[in-house]
């Protein structure tokens, strides 16, 4: 091999050398990708807001139940009117409008149908107080009133505690069998009466004695009816007989003027039989616009022929 052919192929193998890492140079290739990262960051959950309290009907439209007011017990001698309160909750998903109605339910004795007007509406979970007037019956012993409860348009509510309930017990009074002696005397009568304006009173067994006249707050009396009653005051209850029987009832007074304003007074009468007795000023009261005057009255079986 001649030198220049030695010379040429090594130039050649330098050059190629130097061209490929040039070319290395030029083209490195493609890059590494990136590494993913991982962090980590505190979180505290916001709490959800505390929910209103809200109602869960039960299934039916219609349910109710009794909070208030059931199982009640009076004790009362035969009077005026009474109110009783009940205090019911709508159990149900449905509103009560318009009114309800208190249905008799089976086994009353006090009781009747009465219509309740509502001034609003009971939603579902609402409550309403519902009263109920009435008055004691003329009979002894108890009487129970039971009512169901209905929409305006006679849908029964069922009451989960129901029925709505009352008992009235009115007591039998101590009998005077006969008349037994008395402060000195035998008793001929004993009774507390509730008198209203006009309303009369015999104190024994004849002719009327007395009426309570009412013309304003103050211009009120026990008057008499008759000519031969009169009242005299004293001052212990109840009188001794010889008390009222010498009492000076020539010439006194034949009326009570403003009872109202003598509570706990005491006075002796006479009555048309020309017997004795005496009475007590026990109470006075105004119930629904009506005055009421309250007095407690005995009177002797003998009579005094010498009364006036």
């Amino acid at each position: 091999m001649r030198w220049w052919t030695t010379g040429f192929l090594a130039l050649w193998l330098g050059l190629f050398a130097a061209a490929c890492t040039q070319a290395r140079s030029a083209n490195p290739g493609p890059a590494a990708l990136p590494q993913p990262q991982v962090w980590a960051q505190a979180f505290t959950p916001t709490p959800p807001p505390t929910p209103s309290p809200t109602w869960t009907p039960t299934a039916a439209c219609l349910a109710g139940r009794v909070l208030e007011g059931n199982d009640a017990v009076y004790t009362l001698a035969p009077k005026g009117p009474q109110n009783h309160v009940w205090v019911v909750e709508n159990r149900g998903a449905c509103p009560w409008e318009g009114k309800l109605i208190l249905a008799i339910a089976p086994g009353s004795t006090l009781a009747r149908t009465r219509q309740v007007p509502l001034p609003t509406p009971v939603p579902p979970g609402g409550q309403v107080r519902i009263t109920l007037q009435f008055t004691a019956p003329q009979e002894f012993g108890e009487s129970q009133g039971r009512w169901g409860l209905m929409t305006g348009d006679g849908q029964v509510i069922p009451l989960v505690n129901g029925p709505m309930t009352l008992r009235v017990t009115v007591p039998t009074p101590t009998p005077i069998p006969s008349p037994t002696p008395f402060r000195g005397a035998l008793l001929f009568a004993y009774r507390t009466v509730d008198l209203t304006p006009g309303q009369l009173v015999n104190f024994d067994d004849g002719q009327v004695e007395v009426e309570y006249g009412y013309n304003g707050p103050n211009d009120q009396g026990l008057g008499h009816v008759g000519d031969h009653v009169f009242f005299v005051r004293t001052y212990e209850w109840p009188p001794m007989f010889d008390t009222c029987y010498y009492a000076p009832y020539d010439g006194v007074t034949n009326a009570i003027l403003n009872p109202q304003n003598k509570i706990g007074w005491v006075y002796c009468f006479t009555t048309n039989e020309k017997r004795v007795g005496a009475l007590v000023i026990q109470r006075f009261y105004v119930q629904r616009g009506t005055p009421h005057l309250v007095i407690t009255y005995l009177t002797w079986a003998p009579k005094n022929p010498n009364l006036p």
